[in-house]
């Protein structure tokens, strides 16, 4: 096994399970296909993480100045996903849609 096709295992914070709960239920109010859809993607998503963690964008330390390094984002419209890799694992930490205090939400 190459160190790149390592997998790593991916887990979801309290938080961000919360925040998928969220996702789903408000989106199935209206179109119950578009929120399983929708959660496909996200968990789609979260699991490329697991071969590819490098692949989301770093949040700019000037941008969150209490973001501990490391903290990075993929988009899954019309969500961001943030996460850190470790050696051991990829942790989600939230899922928030792309309008919401990113800032407030990652660090309250």
């Amino acid at each position: 096994m190459t160190p790149r096709s390592r997998r790593l295992p991916v887990r979801f914070t309290p938080a961000a399970s919360g925040d998928l709960d969220v996702a789903f239920a408000f989106v199935s109010q209206r179109n119950r296909s578009a929120a399983l859809e929708l959660l496909a993607r996200l968990e789609g998503a979260a699991e490329r993480l697991s071969t590819h963690p490098e692949m989301g964008a770093a949040l700019a330390v000037e941008d969150f100045e209490f973001a501990a390094p490391g903290i990075r984002f993929v988009a899954v419209e019309p969500y961001l996903i943030f996460y850190r890799a470790t050696a051991g694992a990829v942790v989600i930490l939230r899922i928030l849609h792309a309008r919401q205090d990113s800032r407030g939400a990652l660090f309250e």
